[in-house]
Order: structure tokens, then sequence, then C-alpha cells
């Protein structure tokens, strides 16, 4: 299971947002809003993330691995407020 770095814990807070190791073997977390109501899920669990690159990897290797994810997820990310912009908020912000 996706063990959720505190980083997350705290980005997710700040946008008004509760998340949780994920239920779904798929994914990585489960994202709530502020109502407890579901959202998504987020994070493809076959992958790393910025967090777990920056913890196993060090800055300059985590900060390479974010350069590309933002190129291969630019137009997700660039639309503010969808899932793909909080998924990246939480996971490689």
């Amino acid at each position: 299971m996706y063990e959720i770095s505190p980083r997350t814990y705290k980005i997710a807070k700040d946008l008004g947002l509760t998340v949780f190791p994920s239920g779904n073997k798929k994914y990585k977390i489960e994202v709530y809003d502020k109502d407890g109501l579901f959202m998504y899920y987020g994070g493809d669990a076959r992958y790393n993330d910025y967090h777990i690159y920056l913890r196993d990897f060090g800055k300059a290797y985590a900060k390479e691995r974010q350069r590309l994810y933002m190129i291969r997820h630019r137009p997700e990310i660039e639309a503010v407020g969808s899932r793909g912009w909080v998924i990246y908020k939480l996971l490689w912000f």
C-alpha cells in the first residue's frame, strides 16, 4: 500500500481536500472534498511520484522527473481545478 507523505497531507489540507491511501490497487490515493464526498482516485500505483523520488534519489533527480511529468501532462495540469491539476499538486508539487 502507498504511504502518503506528510507534504501531500499538507497540500491537500491547503486545497480543502482530504486524501487516503487508495482501496483500489491501481491507484495511490483517494481524494475527497471538504464535505467528505469522494472525488476521484489519483496516481498510478505502478509509478513513482515526486515525493518518492525526492526521498530515494535526491532533489536534483526529483526535479528532473517533475519536469518530465509536467511536459507529458501539461494540458491536464493547466486546467486549474481539474483532476489532473489536483493530482499534480498532491503528488508532483
